[in-house]
C-alpha cells in the first residue's frame, strides 16, 4: 500500500498549484471527508486526489478546466441521490460542481458515510469468503487424508 504521508504531500501540492476558488472547494471538500471518516488516509486513486479506507478506494475528487469533480466510486451512490444532484453534472462515476455552487455538506457527508457502509459491508463478505475458503481446503485437506489412509489400509490387506 502506498505511504499515505507521501499521498498528503503530493494532494497539498496539487492543491496548492490550483486556482484560488478550485483550491477552496477541493480543500473544504477534503476536510468533511476527513472529518466524516477519520480512519482514512489520504491515497492517490487514478491518478487523482483521494482517501482510501480499509484499504479501499473511498472517494477521489479533483478540479479541471471548467469544473470540479467527486467521485463517489459506486455509480450506485449517485444513482441513490439522483434527486438531490438534479441541478448538478452526474455520471456514472462522478459528481461536478463548481466551486460557485459546491455539492451540499450533508449530502457529501451521507455519500461518505454510506461509501465506508459499502466497504464494510464488502470487508466483511471478503472475510466471510475467506473463512469459507478455509474451512474447504480444511475439508479437501482431511478427504485427501482420507483417502491416503485407506489406500494404506488396502495395501496392508493385500500383503497379508
Amino acid at each position: 500500500m502506498p505511504d499515505p504521508s507521501a499521498a498528503t504531500l503530493e494532494i497539498d501540492a496539487r492543491l496548492a498549484a490550483l486556482p484560488a476558488d478550485q483550491r477552496a472547494a477541493l480543500q473544504g471538500l477534503r476536510e468533511i471527508v476527513a472529518r466524516v471518516a477519520p480512519g482514512a488516509v489520504d491515497a492517490i486513486s487514478y491518478g487523482m486526489p483521494a482517501f482510501r479506507y480499509h484499504e479501499r478506494p473511498l472517494i477521489a475528487y479533483g478540479a479541471f478546466k471548467t469544473h470540479c469533480s467527486l467521485f463517489p466510486m459506486s455509480p450506485e451512490l449517485i444513482e441513490l441521490h439522483r434527486a438531490e444532484l438534479a441541478d448538478f453534472v452526474t455520471a456514472k462515476g462522478t459528481l461536478q460542481f463548481t466551486p460557485e455552487r459546491p455539492l451540499p455538506t450533508d449530502l457529501v457527508e451521507r455519500i461518505v458515510r454510506e461509501r465506508m457502509a459499502q466497504i464494510d459491508k464488502q470487508k466483511d463478505s471478503d472475510a466471510m469468503m475467506r473463512n469459507i475458503e478455509k474451512v474447504m481446503a480444511n475439508q479437501d485437506a482431511q478427504r485427501k487424508r482420507d483417502i491416503r489412509v485407506k489406500q494404506l489400509e488396502d495395501e496392508r490387506n493385500r500383503s497379508i
